[in-house]
């Protein structure tokens, strides 16, 4: 194995799958797609079990959601994740969902407090 450093270029590096970019002082994160990446996964209509077929779906929106992105790469990355689906077969309304889950699930913060009450009934 050989590893090769990677040279920065326009304010501009490619790690593993992300894009930074130094903007003055401040850092931007992109999510870099290579152009020999394919979009195929899984097609919906196979065989597979329905959570294998949504794993890669699930994996790339949350990828969207948990990495802190400007709203247009953000958008740009939803464009490109619905192109990809659409590519292999899914139905839009699925990605939608799942999109709407995941969204829910970041932004859905926990109470600081951990003192809950739990009700029990004694017969």
């Amino acid at each position: 194995m050989e590893f090769t450093p990677t040279r920065e270029e326009h304010n501009t590096i490619n790690n593993l799958d992300l894009t930074i970019r130094r903007n003055h002082n401040k850092l931007n994160i992109d999510i870099c797609r290579k152009p020999t990446v394919t979009d195929t996964t899984i097609k919906f209509l196979s065989n597979h079990p329905i959570e294998q077929t949504m794993a890669t779906f699930r994996s790339y929106i949350n990828r969207m959601h948990s990495l802190p992105l400007n709203q247009e790469d953000k958008q740009k990355e939803w464009k490109t994740i619905q192109i990809i689906a659409k590519n292999n077969n899914f139905p839009k309304y699925m990605i939608q969902k799942l999109n709407w889950k995941t969204q829910q699930k970041a932004t859905h913060t926990q109470p600081k407090d951990k003192t809950r009450k739990i009700w029990t009934t004694f017969t």
